[in-house]
């Protein structure tokens, strides 16, 4: 191959290897891409607070952006939790006593934004 021909293939590489696939999908176009808000991302930075965290997914319901905290906790190990863009809890999923709120999510319209 020649210098000119060996230029689009490590290009390519570069940007695959550049992008966090943990954060935003390389690739989907421009525009289009998933951008997890500031808060999130501080929960999955801060060691403290994601010390269980195993996901975050996402689903829309009624035009707003739901996060899923996913720490594979099972009925009996605690609760997880479900925080809107701006981290305010909007369900807890308890396996005890199951919320109203769970009601409302699809199991299979969760999409992964993040994962250990």
């Amino acid at each position: 191959m020649t210098k000119s021909n060996l230029f689009i293939p490590l290009l390519i590489l570069t940007c695959f290897a550049a992008c966090k696939k943990d954060v935003v999908d390389c690739t989907e176009p421009a525009g289009e891409q998933e951008v997890v808000p500031a808060c999130i991302q501080s929960i999955i930075d801060s060691a403290e607070v994601n010390n269980d965290l195993l996901a975050v997914k996402t689903q829309v319901i009624d035009t707003e952006d739901h996060y899923w905290l996913h720490t594979g906790a099972n009925w009996a190990d605690g609760d997880e939790f479900i925080v809107n863009a701006t981290c305010d809890t909007v369900c807890v999923l308890a396996g005890w006593f199951p919320n109203e709120c769970q009601a409302a999510y699809t199991d299979s319209l969760w999409q992964t934004v993040w994962e250990m």
